[in-house]
């Protein structure tokens, strides 16, 4: 079993809470996958999902608004939280952050 997961691999995650974190560790360690930038390693998986690259945009945003914001949910990998959720939550929050004068 290797340490890290190929792109198959993680292309082929359901969990989109998993999908977002491995591919996140695969745009930070790109060079290890063969590429020059973070950008083809995710075009490389969005191709493999079939999917355009920057769909997959979404998940990685939502995960990273739950490991700053609310880590305790993102450690639960709860599939039955729905990325449009957490993105719909990040956004009421950026908003509401700022109470008015």
């Amino acid at each position: 079993m290797s340490l890290r997961p190929s792109l198959h691999e993680i292309a082929r995650e359901k969990n989109w809470m998993e999908f977002a974190l491995k591919l996140e560790t695969a745009m930070e360690n790109c060079t290890s996958y063969g590429y020059a930038s973070p950008e083809a390693v995710r075009a490389a998986v969005g191709r493999l999902r079939r999917q355009l690259p920057s769909s997959l945009v979404t998940a990685l945003k939502a995960v990273r608004f739950l490991q700053t914001r609310h880590p305790e949910v993102l450690a639960t990998r709860d599939a039955r939280i729905g990325c449009a959720q957490v993105r719909q939550l990040a956004l009421s929050t950026r908003c509401r952050r700022k109470p008015p004068p």
